[in-house]
C-alpha cells in the first residue's frame, strides 16, 4: 500500500487529492471519536491542495510515504474499533485504483525484465494526464477512486461484486489508453 501511493504521486494533488477523499470515507465509515482527527486532517489537505495544484508545495517522498503510512494506521484502526461497520472490502475498494495500478506495473516491469522499482509513465495518472490534460485527468482519478466506495455505502452487500467489476473497468482503461498512445504515436511517425 505505500508503495502504490508513492507510485500514484507523480502528479500534483493526485496524493493530498486521494486523502481527501479516503479523509472522507474513513471519517464516515470509522468510530465516532475518529472524527477529532480527521476533520483538522481534512482542512490541512485543503489547503496543501491548493497550494500543491499551484506548484508552490510538493510531498516529495516523505510526504506521500507520510500520508500512506497514515491512512493504512487510521484504516486499521477504523476496521479494529467500527464494531464490524468498517470491513475489509471495503477498505480493498477505497485503495483499489492506486492499488491495481501498483500492482498491474510491478507485473509488467518484472515482464520485460526491469526493475519493478523502476520508473516510466505507464501509471494510470499518466495515460489519464495524455487523454484529458491536467487537472480534468486528476478529477477523472478521483471519480474513479470515490465511485465505488460511495455505491458500497448505498449496498454494502455488493462490495466484493464492486472490486471485481472497478477491476476489470480499470483494466479495460488501460489497455484502451494504451491504444489510444500507440495510435497517436503511429500517426505522428507516418
Amino acid at each position: 500500500y505505500l508503495n502504490s501511493v508513492n507510485m500514484a504521486d507523480g502528479k500534483n494533488g493526485l496524493v493530498i487529492g486521494l486523502s481527501l477523499v479516503w479523509t472522507f470515507f474513513l471519517t464516515v465509515l470509522g468510530p465516532p471519536g475518529q472524527v477529532i482527527v480527521m476533520l483538522p486532517l481534512m482542512l490541512m489537505l485543503c489547503v496543501l491542495l491548493i497550494f500543491n495544484l499551484s506548484g508552490q508545495i510538493f510531498l516529495g517522498d516523505g510526504g506521500s510515504y507520510g500520508l500512506a503510512a497514515f491512512f493504512a494506521l487510521i484504516s486499521i484502526y477504523s476496521y479494529n474499533m467500527s464494531d464490524g461497520l468498517v470491513m475489509a472490502d471495503t477498505l480493498v475498494l477505497l485503495f483499489l485504483v492506486p492499488g491495481l495500478d501498483m500492482v498491474r506495473l510491478f507485473v509488467d516491469r518484472l515482464r520485460s525484465g526491469r526493475s519493478p522499482l523502476g520508473g516510466d509513465r505507464d501509471h494510470a495518472h499518466h495515460h489519464l494526464l495524455n487523454l484529458f490534460g491536467w487537472p480534468r485527468g486528476l478529477l477523472v482519478y478521483l471519480i474513479a477512486v470515490s465511485v465505488p466506495p460511495s455505491i458500497a455505502l448505498i449496498w454494502p452487500l455488493v462490495t466484493p461484486y464492486l472490486i471485481v467489476v472497478f477491476a476489470m473497468i480499470y483494466g479495460i482503461f488501460i489497455v484502451s489508453a494504451r491504444r489510444v498512445i500507440r495510435s497517436s504515436e503511429k500517426q505522428q511517425s507516418a
